[in-house]
C-alpha cells in the first residue's frame, strides 16, 4: 500500500513541555503514530508501555517539524522495548551441584537476532546474543512487509541470559542466579519538516541491565552469577 512520508497527521500534534507522556503499545509488534508535528521541550518526556513479548517497532511520523530540545535524558525513551523475556537464573537449595540459567529470547523483526546464552559453570563460557544477520521469514511477515521496503535493516535488541547458581558443598538455604535484562527497542522517526534535536543522550534504545543474584543460604560454599544485560536496539531518523 501507498505510504506517505511524514504520515497523515491523523493523531494530531504531539506537544510535551513537562512531565512524562506515555503511549500504550497495546502488546502490538508494530505501532505507527501519525502526528502533524512533534515537540518535546522544557522538561518533557515521551515513554512507552505494554510492548509485545518479542518487542515493538515504534514509528513516529510527523507531517511538520520535529523539535526535541527537552532537558530530559532520554526525552524519548524506547529502552527495554525489545525482547521482553530475559533468561531466568538457576536456583539451588542443596549441593554439591549447579543449575544453569536459561537463554534470553531474541527480538523478532525481519532481521533475526538471538538472546544471550545461559550462565554456565566455573571455568566455562557461553555466547552472547548474535547481531542481526539473517532475514527472518518465520515471523508474521505480512505484519512487517510495508516497513521492510523502507527500513530493511531495522531490528530489536535480544534479551540477556540468566546467571548460574552453584553449590560446592553443604546444604540449606537457597541461591538464585540473576535474570537477564530486556532488549532495547526499535524507534524510527519520519520528519517531513525541520529537524531540531539539541540534547545529548536525548533518545534511548538501550537494553536493560540484568538483575543481581539472590543469596539466602546456610553454612555452605556457594556462588551465583548475575543476569546478562539486554542487547541495544535500533534508531533511525529520516527528514
Amino acid at each position: 500500500g501507498f505510504m506517505k512520508f511524514g504520515g497523515t497527521g491523523a493523531d494530531g500534534a504531539l506537544t510535551i513541555t513537562s512531565g512524562t507522556t506515555s503511549v500504550d503499545l497495546g502488546g502490538a509488534a508494530i505501532v505507527i503514530k501519525n502526528y502533524t508535528s512533534i515537540s518535546i521541550t522544557g522538561t518533557g518526556k515521551l515513554a512507552f508501555t505494554n510492548p509485545h513479548a518479542d518487542g515493538t517497532v515504534v514509528v513516529l511520523k510527523s507531517m511538520g517539524n520535529v523539535t526535541l530540545t527537552s532537558s530530559q535524558a532520554p526525552m524519548i525513551d524506547c529502552s527495554s522495548l525489545g525482547a521482553q523475556t530475559g533468561g531466568t537464573g538457576g536456583s539451588r537449595g542443596s549441593g554439591p551441584a549447579n543449575q544453569y540459567g536459561t537463554n534470553g529470547n531474541g527480538g523478532v523483526t525481519p532481521l533475526l537476532n538471538t538472546g544471550g546464552g545461559e550462565g554456565v559453570g566455573s571455568g566455562g563460557v557461553n555466547n552472547g546474543g548474535t547481531a542481526p544477520t539473517a532475514y527472518n521469514f518465520s515471523v508474521a511477515y505480512h505484519a512487517f512487509q510495508n516497513l521492510i521496503q523502507k527500513y530493511p535493516k531495522m531490528f530489536l535488541g535480544g534479551a540477556g541470559g540468566g546467571g548460574q547458581a552453584v553449590y560446592t558443598s553443604g546444604s540449606g538455604g537457597s541461591i538464585v542466579g540473576g535474570n537477564g535484562g530486556k532488549g532495547g527497542g526499535c524507534l524510527i522517526i519520519e520528519c517531513a519538516g525541520s529537524w531540531n534535536f539539541t540534547t545529548a543522550g536525548g533518545i534511548s534504545v538501550a537494553g536493560a541491565n540484568g538483575t543481581n543474584a539472590i543469596f539466602s543460604a546456610g553454612p555452605s560454599t556457594y556462588n551465583a552469577g548475575c543476569g546478562g544485560g539486554g542487547g541495544g536496539g535500533f534508531f533511525l531518523a529520516l527528514y
